[in-house]
């Protein structure tokens, strides 16, 4: 804490530096007495009193007397006039070393001027002192606890160093947040302002006039464990405790984890000592030269790099594409002036691999696990699927693999059943009723002719597994025989095998068959399949559904 101790001894030693005063003294106004000087000018220091009026500061009244004699014997008027006229000139030299942390009340020891006016002294006597009688107020940081209490088992004890210091009484931290830095001589602000708005509330003001400032930047730390060069992209590693400061690292649009780049550095940044620390510009003109460019042209776009740093060339396959700037001037091989926009995210849309492409999914937009082809197709191909790319391909369809179904269902109307041989008849398509429920892979092809009584089928793979299934009712008018059977297979129907019942009661029945589950032994252009009924008594039928099912090879 300063005390009045502390304060007469500056302004003493003020006046043993200072060339006109040479005398000093201080007590009260009546400790001014002529015979106990000897030299003139003299400056006589009177403390009026204090107060606590102010957070965190006290405040110093003082009166401080600057006199001289002047010679008996001369002119009097002249002389008080010049007695006062120096006298006014010392006390300003008080006041801007006070006001201006200078050569004696340095910043270091927090003076702060409040208040100051000066009244001329003059006498109409002889041999009577001149000059003039400066009234100040200045005020010291004081925090009730800068010194130890002279009391026993008080605890704490209180601290033997101030918890801060800082001329005019503002609080000043390390980068990381903490601790206070004990005394502050200088805070400089590179392109910018500190500004008092009367109430203590200080405010920083970086670039100059908001409407003309020249970039944007944030305080930066070099986290990458080599040297950064001035102008690389930089991905953020995280901030140094609440201190503001990000720890940064060279972006990469060869890797996600590196991306997005956040601003780009002002200065190089090197991995130990002060220059580690510096600032990444966000937005605004970079005039410093950047080299290692081929062809570079004004209004050319730079990209964040593979591999880091900058280029011309927009990154191609599962590279991340971020722009952060626009070439202003260059001659071609150095970029000396950049426009930088750095929005800390990719702002185009990225890269994808040959053939892919973007697919909704319940996480937001995704890369489709399969492709497409990137080359173009020739007349009648169509999209085949290939498992061993995981792509779809141009080309003709194949079946290997896949599984048909056919299932016509006929109308449900009955038909007559005569006594002797009767053709299944499964419906006529252009009668109606008919409705089919099928799963036809490629290459495969069913159908009846308009007499629907015998099936037709298309090639299909050798080594194919062929199943048949018929559902039909019968009705027989009075008891006899009735019996069901194949008439019909041939090409890959030929080894189908299906065992019908034979009826004998008058009424109505419904029966499913299912037939052996046989192989297409060879390539055959014909296959066909027809049934029929052969029986001695009259009634009537019904066909639910004929249903082929081809597992294909």
């Amino acid at each position: 804490m300063i005390t009045f101790n502390n304060i007469v001894s500056k302004f003493e030693a003020f006046c043993t530096d200072h060339f006109f005063i040479k005398t000093f003294s201080y007590g009260s106004p009546a400790d001014v007495d002529l015979d106990k000087f000897e030299q003139y000018p003299l400056l006589h220091l009177v403390y009026t009193g204090g107060d606590y009026n102010s957070p965190k500061a006290k405040t110093y009244n003082l009166e401080v007397y600057i006199l001289t004699l002047p010679p008996s014997e001369a002119d009097k008027n002249a002389q008080q006039k010049e007695a006062i006229s120096d006298a006014e000139q010392v006390a300003e030299d008080i006041l801007a070393d006070i006001q201006n942390g200078g050569n004696i009340f340095q910043f270091g020891f927090h003076y702060d001027l409040v208040n100051a006016s000066v009244t001329p002294l003059e006498e109409e006597k002889s041999n009577a002192l001149a000059g003039c009688l400066l009234d100040m107020a200045i005020q010291v940081p004081y925090t009730y606890d800068s010194c130890n209490a002279p009391l026993t088992g008080v605890e704490p004890e209180g601290s033997t160093t101030p918890s801060f210091k800082a001329r005019g009484l503002l609080r000043v931290r390390e980068e990381d947040g903490s601790p206070d830095v004990l005394s502050v001589a200088t805070i400089n602000v590179p392109n910018g302002s500190l500004t008092d708005d009367g109430s203590g509330e200080i405010s920083l003001t970086f670039g100059g006039d908001a409407d003309t400032a020249e970039k944007i930047h944030f305080p930066i730390r070099n986290d990458e464990g080599a040297t950064i060069a001035a102008g690389t992209p930089l991905y953020s590693r995280g901030e140094i405790g609440g201190s503001e400061r990000i720890k940064v690292g060279i972006a990469d649009a060869s890797d996600p984890a590196k991306m997005p780049a956040i601003a780009i550095a002002e200065t190089e940044l090197t991995t130990t000592g002060n220059a580690k620390d510096g600032f990444g510009i966000v937005s605004g003109t970079y005039n410093t030269n950047l080299s290692g460019f081929t062809g570079l042209e004004e209004n050319d776009i730079l990209y964040v790099a593979d591999g880091g740093g900058l280029h011309q060339d927009k990154p191609t396959g599962t590279n991340l594409i971020q722009n952060v700037g626009v070439v202003l001037k260059t001659n071609g091989t150095i970029c000396q002036g950049l426009k930088v926009s750095c929005i800390g995210r990719s702002n185009d849309v990225p890269n994808l691999p040959d053939g892919k492409f973007f697919i909704g999914s319940a996480t937001n937009t995704a890369t489709s696990a399969y492709g497409l082809p990137t080359s173009d197709p020739s007349d009648n191909e169509t999209l085949v699927y290939n498992s061993a790319t995981d792509a779809f391909e141009a080309g003709y369809p194949i079946s290997t693999g896949q599984q048909t179904i056919f299932q016509r269902f006929s109308p449900s109307t009955q038909r007559t059943l005569s006594i002797g041989l009767n053709a299944w008849d499964f419906g006529n398509l252009l009668g109606g009723g008919v409705t089919f429920n099928n799963a036809i892979r490629a290459g495969a092809a069913f159908g009846f002719a308009q007499v629907a009584t015998t099936l037709q089928a298309s090639p299909i793979t050798v080594n194919s597994d062929i199943q048949v299934e018929v559902k039909y009712e019968i009705t027989l008018d009075t008891a006899g025989v009735c019996v069901p059977s194949v008439t019909t297979k041939t090409g890959f129907f030929g080894q189908v095998a299906m065992t019908f019942p034979t009826h004998t009661a008058a009424g109505t029945t419904t029966h499913t068959v299912t037939s052996n589950t046989s192989q297409a032994l060879f390539y055959q252009i014909s296959n066909t399949l027809a049934f029929q009924f052969f029986s001695n008594v009259t009634g009537s039928y019904r066909i639910h559904y004929i249903k082929v099912t081809i597992d294909h090879a």
